[in-house]
């Protein structure tokens, strides 16, 4: 939730205010977009990770 606030917030940033051209916020949503799929894969795969580890200090502590 925070991550979609703050790329909200800098979408309306630079486009309302700074005035961005239309190619340099293509470039912007492509960036947000691959930062989003990153997260979707990543999530996943860290928590199989946690599940897996067997630790004397539990699964969540390093």
């Amino acid at each position: 939730m925070l991550y979609s606030l703050v790329s909200m917030y800098l979408i309306f940033y630079l486009t309302d205010i700074l005035q961005f051209p239309d190619s340099t916020l293509w470039w912007l949503n492509g960036i947000l977009l691959v930062a989003r799929i990153f997260d979707a894969v990543n999530d996943p795969i860290m928590g199989v990770f946690v599940d897996n580890t067997n630790s004397r200090f539990g699964k969540f502590k390093p």
